[in-house]
């Protein structure tokens, strides 16, 4: 089912988020790579990346993680759902390039999926939850299922990263009430980096 309303609902979005990443795993903090590598194996991505900590820094650098994600922190009351571009400069073949060109988009379903089980109850992302309480967490993900996914700068030898600063990923966000039976456009979110301000509130919002 898709619902592509545009009505509000203030009061409904003090529980929901919304946030956009385009993250270069190389760029993660140190102290969590491990962690994190191992996370997102956990929601899909390939298991011989598990290593991504240890491996060499330009090869950390050539590994990215590009996603939008509408999340609710509380009961579930709404079906939530993502879309996500991805947009990269230097790419003659995508239009000019000196500016933005797209070259990925993403949706999500519409749904009130849970936090995995397996991950809620792993000790090793128990600090992500240590001041969430005992409501489980909801979200809608728009982005590539392996999660990281390498990419080399374009007309350059496949070892070659992409420069931190030349991905966009652009999210646009919904939910529906189906008490009230609005359908909401909840807004867009822009990130060019990891957006650090949500690895506490969102990187295992998934």
């Amino acid at each position: 089912m898709i619902f592509l309303g545009l009505s509000t609902m203030g009061s409904a979005e003090a529980s929901l988020g919304k946030f956009s990443r385009a993250c270069r795993f190389d760029t993660l903090p140190v102290g969590s790579k491990s962690t994190l590598a191992s996370f997102f194996v956990a929601q899909g991505a390939p298991a011989g990346l598990g290593n991504m900590a240890s491996r060499s820094s330009n090869e950390q650098a050539l590994y990215w993680i590009h996603e939008s994600l509408t999340t609710d922190y509380f009961q579930v009351r709404y079906y939530l759902f993502a879309k996500s571009a991805v947009y990269v400069k230097n790419r003659p073949d995508k239009g000019d390039p000196s500016k933005f060109n797209q070259v990925n988009t993403y949706r999500s379903n519409w749904s009130v999926d849970q936090v995995k089980k397996e991950i809620r109850e792993n000790p090793r992302f128990s600090p992500a939850y240590a001041n969430r309480g005992p409501t489980p967490l909801y979200n809608a993900r728009a982005g590539d299922p392996r999660v990281m996914v390498a990419w080399h700068l374009y007309g350059a030898p496949v070892t070659t990263p992409v420069p931190t600063g030349y991905f966009k990923v652009v999210g646009r966000h919904f939910y529906y009430d189906p008490q009230s039976g609005a359908e909401v456009d909840f807004g867009q979110s822009e990130a060019y980096t990891c957006n650090p301000m949500n690895w506490g509130l969102g990187l295992f919002d998934w």
